[in-house]
């Protein structure tokens, strides 16, 4: 029998979800080989969606089919995300690619924990491979938000007493690893619960109609700390991201140009970006004012590209200067072929629309020198740096080391 590390501890329970018989069986088989004994097999949605709403964390994962009669894998997946399940889920289907990455999108709409797919057949390989991004039972996005409890009265105070503050993700030139940029992204302070991530709060300030306070105080607060940076010699450029809320106010340009005045900055310096599915949602109220601050040379970035359904005439006519292409697509590339497609045409529509492209989600070396062999402009991600304080900018910069890669002859000798 073969022995995993993660049976005694993580993974405890599994549940196999599939009309086949022989299916269940040969699965079954394959995951007590790999060393999980306690494996539950059904052939209905319904008869696991009993047993799970029963205790939603009696399972830690669960292996489902996508075609099955009376309640499809789709619709089970939807009736799951109801349910809270903290679970992982793997798809396992004969369907093809683009139906389950599709399949797995809404898997991670719904806020499940989403391991990946698998093609069948099904083999000892491709189940451990999956198993492998089990981190145990999670606290989902929906429990951890709902256990943190705060008012309108308490987020507007920890607005008003700065207690969001910005952190800063550099932007990297590829080509050089001259460091382009930062950007600012919100951080709660909070003084007795520590640090909050903007997944606990950004709702509650959408809800409570705050986004504009919140926009306009962590905008201020970048402003204030480049103009510190520029005093000491930095060279760079502030990206802060506007909800499209606030661009529909016909005084947004007014009062976000007037900040930049304040602190003493060139409008040059700052980059406004906004979130692609946004603008597209609703493009002509925002227009007056995007093309107002274009005008007045503040760069324009389009955010997480790939996640909304803009069309090339639309993107012709935007002024836009930047592009940022989403992380999943970076991520995915090195072995979805799809994603690769789609950011190798992200990349050359960014450009030939004169468009700057930055890559998110660079988490590896690997990552780095695609991008750059593909001919991408600017890079962001883990493997350069987290989103850190103002304080540790400067020390980052001067350890930062952009990667250097090894010839054949040195990878030969190695």
């Amino acid at each position: 029998m073969m022995s995993n590390s993660f049976t005694d501890t993580a993974i405890q329970r599994i549940l196999i979800l599939d009309d086949d018989p022989f299916i269940l069986k040969t699965t079954a088989f394959i995951l007590k080989q790999l060393g999980y004994q306690d494996v539950v097999t059904m052939e209905h949605a319904k008869e696991a969606l009993k047993l799970i709403g029963s205790d939603t964390e009696a399972i830690d994962i669960v292996l489902c089919d996508l075609n099955m009669p009376e309640m499809d894998g789709i619709e089970f997946l939807h009736q799951l995300g109801e349910s809270n399940f903290s679970g992982g889920i793997i798809l396992i289907s004969g369907e093809d690619e683009r139906t389950l990455a599709t399949a797995g999108s809404l898997a991670a709409g719904y806020e499940l924990t989403f391991l990946g797919s698998i093609s069948k057949p099904l083999s000892h390989h491709k189940l451990s491979k999956m198993f492998e991004y089990w981190q145990g039972p999670k606290q989902s996005a929906k429990s951890s938000k709902e256990t943190q409890v705060f008012s309108a009265a308490d987020l507007s105070e920890a607005i008003g007493k700065n207690q969001i503050i910005p952190y800063f993700q550099p932007k990297v030139e590829l080509q050089s690893g001259k460091v382009m940029g930062m950007e600012a992204l919100a951080r709660w302070q909070h003084p007795e619960l520590g640090m909050i991530f903007p997944d606990t709060f950004i709702p509650l300030i959408e809800k409570y109609d705050l986004v504009d306070e919140l926009t306009f105080s962590i905008a201020r607060q970048a402003f204030e700390q480049l103009r510190r940076w520029q005093k000491q010699g930095m060279d760079i450029k502030v990206a802060v991201n506007v909800s499209m809320k606030s661009l529909k106010e016909l005084s947004f340009t007014d009062q976000f140009l007037k900040m930049i005045e304040d602190a003493g900055l060139e409008n040059g310096n700052i980059i406004l970006e906004v979130t692609e599915s946004q603008f597209m949602a609703d493009r002509l109220h925002s227009m007056n004012n995007l093309a107002r601050l274009r005008i007045k040379k503040v760069t324009l970035s389009i955010d997480d590209f790939g996640t909304g359904y803009s069309s090339l005439s639309q993107l012709q006519e935007l002024p836009f200067d930047e592009l940022k292409i989403d992380k999943s697509f970076v991520q995915k590339a090195s072995e979805d072929e799809k994603a690769l497609s789609i950011l190798e045409s992200g990349i050359r529509m960014g450009k030939n629309l004169g468009m700057h492209v930055i890559a998110e989600g660079v988490e590896t070396e690997d990552d780095w020198f695609r991008l750059a062999d593909m001919g991408c402009d600017w890079a962001q991600g883990y493997f350069i740096s987290r989103p850190i304080p103002a304080e540790e900018v400067l020390p980052w910069l001067k350890r930062w080391q952009p990667p250097v890669r090894k010839s054949a002859a040195a990878e030969t000798s190695n």
